[in-house]
């Protein structure tokens, strides 16, 4: 399971009366070793291996706190060896105080805490070195204790030292873990809540303004709701020290809430003494409820839970290589107002995924989504089916259509319908399907087709709404199927004086090509392929057609190279003509 969680600042800020009091912030940099982005046998995040005789590797069974620790190896004859974070923004004067753990179980290695001050243009100024540690299978802290910039300093280095025993015969190891770098700070504000949101039925993550104190924001008592929900549980994240998990009773999917959070302080001791509140959605909000836009007299396309923080639970039917990086598209049924888009910079999730998302509900150049950016989202579990597309007729989707709205966000299907336009521009086109309006296809996904006027086309994708237009936006190829049998009316402006079957365009062809035939009356029709020997290969139309002239696309890709012949049967009307696939 998947997990990515940040703090966001869309809290009002309250008015304080504090008195300033001595408080210390951490200066120190992935401290607990977490993050690898170079990967698990490369230097951690902000850490450097400063001597050539080091190397860091990530270790995830050894760890005083999180998930992982840092397991350093000693492999140079250099007598001593340097795992190195620099401290910015050091003041000459001010007390710091650099700390760490370590497991030394190790007979042959040994490491130390160690402080080196340096002047404005790199010059070392002093430093100070504590004690070894000693053979210990459990972790053991070692701290510089407070110790006092020496003039003119501004930066620090923050040393893990370590030193091999036998002789440097590459055999010796040395887990540390939770480093902390502590510096005086004019903080004397305490937190407050940025956001509060449903993880599930009895999940609530509050994220507070900055890191929070483990034993305030661990008490239940510091926690209200209004709608009276017991808080049973509550636990500080390990890795991320503003966000606090609630235990809860069981939550009301989409029932509005409001979380009361008092006297819980900072990491310097600065206490909340003024509650602070905020409203959030319960359990998981269908998208129903988010879809469904304002009742009039008010803007009828906007949601009536605009700008109100929920929790939705899905799959996946459009992923980030689908339309964008930053967003996917998400239903929790199959029928209208069940999609929703869901906005991230950092998605992991694919196309059948089923996942939890919360975020802000806002309205997007008029397309509803959830505004998941620095909140919170869970790949719950993968290869998922997906919703099976809604079928609709253009008319339904079109722009202006009064259902329109209660498809944005769904995975829909035109499944017989003629390009009516092939070039609105931006490589958008147009399908209708019948007596009514026609509906926009985008191209904001990467697929091969290239309309055609009169082409017959299937259509899957996602209803979006995009520059003041609804479109069917399909994902890949698979989405637009051109194989599909159909007739066109090719010219309205004119009833044709007979019956009349054209030569196939183009001739010879491969793999698709065009018969147009043209009725001075009503007929049932029947347009019918053969084979060289006289086989049925293939029958295009079969249905009753008014007066008009038609055109039938003829997908061939699946047969051999050879003379083919079509045959119109209409009324009394009898027409062969032979045409070659060429391959």
């Amino acid at each position: 399971m998947k997990k990515l969680m940040f703090g966001i600042l869309v809290t009002a800020l309250v008015a304080l009366v504090i008195v300033p009091t001595y408080a210390q912030v951490e200066m120190i940099s992935n401290g607990g070793f977490e993050t690898w982005t170079n990967g698990p046998n490369n230097d951690p995040d902000d850490w450097l291996s400063e001597t050539s005789g080091i190397s860091a590797r990530q270790e995830g069974t050894i760890v005083h706190g999180g998930n992982y620790s840092a397991k350093l190896k000693l492999t140079s004859s250099t007598e001593t060896q340097r795992f190195t974070q620099v401290i910015s923004g050091i003041t000459a004067g001010n007390d710091y105080t650099f700390s760490f753990y370590a497991l030394d179980n190790d007979t042959t290695a040994r490491a130390r805490v160690c402080i080196r001050w340096y002047d404005n243009v790199g010059g070392f100024i002093s430093g100070y070195y504590g004690s070894y540690t000693s053979d210990n299978p459990a972790w053991q802290q070692l701290s510089s204790g407070a110790k006092t910039a020496p003039a003119g300093a501004v930066e620090a280095h923050a040393e893990i030292r370590l030193y091999d025993t036998a002789g440097f015969q590459d055999s010796a190891f040395i887990c540390v873990d939770d480093a902390s770098f502590l510096g005086p700070s004019g903080d004397t504000t305490p937190p407050t809540v940025n956001i509060a949101f449903a993880t599930g039925q009895t999940g609530l993550d509050v994220h507070f303004s900055e890191a929070v104190d483990e034993t305030s924001s661990e008490n239940a008592a510091h926690y209200t709701l209004t709608s009276g929900l017991a808080i049973s549980d509550v636990s500080r994240d390990v890795s991320d020290l503003s966000i606090v998990h609630l235990t809860t009773g069981n939550q009301t999917n989409g029932l509005a809430d409001t979380l009361i959070v008092n006297g819980v302080a900072d990491t310097s001791s600065n206490t909340m003494t003024i509650p602070d509140t905020v409203a959030f959605r319960e359990g998981f909000t269908p998208i129903s409820m988010i879809q469904t836009p304002i009742p009039p007299p008010k803007d009828g396309d906007q949601s009536q839970l605009l700008n109100e923080i929920v929790t939705i639970t899905g799959i996946v039917t459009a992923d980030t290589s689908t339309y964008s990086h930053y967003y996917v598209y998400i239903q929790d049924g199959d029928g209208t107002w069940s999609g929703i888009k869901a906005h991230f910079t950092a998605w992991g999730a694919l196309e059948g995924d089923s996942v939890t998302v919360a975020g802000q509900v806002i309205e997007y150049y008029g397309e509803t989504e959830v505004e998941a950016q620095g909140v919170y989202y869970v790949v719950n579990s993968s290869g998922h089916e997906l919703p099976p597309p809604v079928v609709v007729h253009t008319g339904d989707v079109a722009t202006g259509s009064a259902t329109a709205e209660s498809y944005e966000g769904v995975l829909i299907q035109v499944s017989k319908a003629w390009v009516t336009n092939d070039s609105l521009g931006h490589g958008e086109w147009e399908i209708c399907d019948g007596p009514w309006d026609s509906c926009m296809v985008g191209h904001a996904a990467e697929y091969s087709y290239t309309p055609e006027l009169g082409d017959t086309v299937s259509v899957i994708g996602v209803l979006r709404y995009a520059y003041g237009n609804f479109r069917i936006d399909p994902r890949y190829d698979a989405d637009i199927d051109t194989t599909i049998v159909g007739v066109r009316v090719s010219d309205l402006s004119a009833i044709p004086g007979s019956f009349s079957l054209s030569q196939n365009y183009p001739n010879p062809f491969n793999p698709t090509t065009q018969i147009t035939f043209s009725l001075p009356t009503e007929a049932q029709v029947r347009l019918t392929i053969y084979n060289i020997v006289g086989q049925k290969v293939a029958e295009l139309v079969n249905e009753k057609l008014d007066a008009g002239s038609y055109r039938v696309n003829w997908d061939a890709k699946s047969f051999t190279s050879g003379v083919y012949f079509y045959r119109i049967e209409a009324g009394k009307y009898r027409m062969t003509r032979k045409m070659v696939l060429l391959k």
